[in-house]
């Protein structure tokens, strides 16, 4: 097993704050006198306030009345004694810089007498590169891949993200692994038989391997899987390919907007999101195999994207919260089932972590980091198993510890950089060169070719500008619905004063209502006799 040499002390700190202008210690604690009084928590794994050089020590914070109601627009400023010794930035992220003692200070934005603090112990250590900690459990999971018969969606995505460096190929990979089994099933029967979570699997392995999951090649037709999940999407905002299981799952609904958004299709974003953040107040969560936390990470990867809509922000931040507080002594966490120490649920808090700008490398609990949990089940030969007490190597759990690798070694979401590089929907060229004279007829033909399965608008609008003044004199246009994949030519007309220097203008939108442009614009002189 490889396991990293991360050593770190760190402390949970329950400290009661309320309106008095005084310092308590860690085991102060004083009874709240009315509902003014506040109760600060600083949240921060681990049993002891001490850390290493170098260390980060991510600390989370609690404010609540004394009626146990948390307080959401209060705000806490963190404060180093000695920076010296130990900084504190903005978010409670602590780092430390050297040895010696110092004290870390926690108070109320809206009112600095309401503080606390706690001394914090920073402690010399040699210089561990956690780089080539996790570069080396990348190699090793790169080369048990590399004899893998086919690639599901997380080791397909791990390849496009960090495979070039060692050694595979994103762009030939061996097979994809296509949900149903391909091998199986025919078009049609695929079809009536894939869920959201299939498909949405199925784009994000076919986007990874560089093709196109508008217009994937099976072997008896092709299919367009992003359509497929679009037009799935309900009147409530989830994704229901396959009734009975999709409904009110919250795997089909997060993965359906992270693969979505990777394809970078449209579809109703904010019922999408608003559902998803509905299935996790109404606690959606079967007891499948890596949990209620999960669940949670999955959840926060897909909405990472989207903080701007109402109450995705204080989700996320809710969950950060809870996953530091149920961070276990190996430095992970525990799955469903029982399932203690799991590889799967810990990598998915990995990726959710990195997806919303957090450091998971800052998190410890009894010098233990996740880091350090999901190591400590890599197999000699590269593979992983999942939880504590098993010995056998778990094919989900090798794909979502590749994945978390990935992650962490380009310090990058891979959901947020792979994308799909679209076409754009229609390609306009002139069909000649222009050649245009005073006093003639200007007649614009363009031809258009549609890269889309499905019909798009196309206004072709020709106009006249005097080439002095650059004001419009006149203009003409045609509007066409160019058919799916098609090929249409357009034609639009303009006559040309005798005299005069002017430049044609030629000009695609979507129609004269939206004027959404299609194409850049073509720009053609007139030539004066």
């Amino acid at each position: 097993m490889i396991k990293s040499n991360l050593k770190v002390v760190v402390t949970m700190l329950l400290i009661n704050i309320f309106t008095f202008v005084g310092i308590f210690t860690a085991n102060s604690f004083v009874k709240a006198a009315d509902n003014k009084d506040f109760k600060i928590i600083i949240v921060s794994p681990g049993n002891k306030d001490e850390i290493y050089e170098t260390e980060k020590l991510q600390l989370g914070k609690i404010i609540r009345n004394s009626s146990g109601n948390n307080i959401l627009n209060q705000e806490v400023l963190w404060e180093s004694e000695n920076p010296q010794i130990a900084k504190v930035d903005s978010g409670g992220l602590v780092i430390g810089i050297k040895e010696g003692e110092t004290k870390i200070k926690a108070f109320l934005k809206s009112n600095k007498n309401i503080y606390t603090y706690f001394s914090l112990k920073v402690n010399h250590k040699e210089q561990v590169d956690t780089k080539d900690v996790i570069r080396e459990a990348l190699s090793n999971i790169s080369e048990y891949y590399k004899e893998e018969i086919s690639f599901d969606y997380l080791p397909a995505m791990a390849v496009r993200m960090t495979g070039k460096e060692f050694g595979i190929d994103a762009d030939n990979l061996k097979r994809l692994m296509i949900h149903p089994d391909r091998s199986n099933f025919t078009l049609e029967e695929m079809i009536k038989k894939s869920n959201a979570v299939y498909c949405a699997e199925n784009i994000m392995t076919i986007i990874s391997a560089g093709q196109d999951p508008y217009n994937y090649e099976y072997k008896d037709g092709k299919i367009n899987y992003v359509r497929m999940l679009v037009k799935s999407q309900k009147e409530n905002g989830q994704f229901v390919l396959l009734e009975g299981f999709d409904d009110d799952n919250i795997k089909s609904l997060a993965y359906s907007i992270i693969s979505l958004d990777m394809a970078g299709e449209e579809y109703n974003v904010e019922k999408a999101v608003k559902a998803l953040l509905k299935l996790n107040k109404d606690r959606k969560y079967s007891n499948i195999k890596f949990g209620e936390i999960g669940y949670k990470a999955i959840s926060i990867t897909a909405l990472s994207k989207h903080k701007d809509i109402e109450g995705v922000k204080e989700f996320v931040d809710e969950c950060i919260n809870e996953f530091k507080e149920k961070q276990n002594d190996k430095g992970g966490f525990n799955g469903g089932h029982n399932k203690i120490n799991s590889s799967i649920t810990t990598a998915m808090v990995i990726q959710a972590l990195i997806a919303n700008d957090v450091d998971p490398l800052s998190w410890f609990n009894s010098g233990k980091s996740m880091l350090d949990s999901i190591l400590e089940h890599q197999k000699d030969n590269g593979e992983f198993i999942d939880a504590d007490g098993e010995a056998n190597g778990d094919y989900m759990a090798s794909d979502h510890c590749y994945a978390a690798l990935s992650d962490l070694h380009t310090g990058k979401s891979m959901y947020k950089t792979i994308k799909l590089p679209r076409k754009k929907d229609l390609n306009v060229e002139l069909i000649s060169d222009y050649k245009l004279k005073n006093g003639q007829d200007a007649n614009i033909e363009v031809k258009v070719r549609s890269n889309i399965d499905r019909e798009k608008e196309a206004t072709l609008i020709a106009q006249l500008y005097n080439k002095n003044s650059n004001k419009l004199v006149k203009y003409s246009y045609i509007n066409k619905n160019i058919e799916a994949k098609s090929t249409e030519k357009l034609k639009a007309g303009l006559i040309i004063p005798c005299s005069g220097e002017y430049t044609v203008k030629i000009l695609m939108w979507d129609n004269m209502n939206n004027i959404n442009p299609l194409i850049d614009i073509f720009d053609i002189d007139v030539l004066q006799q």
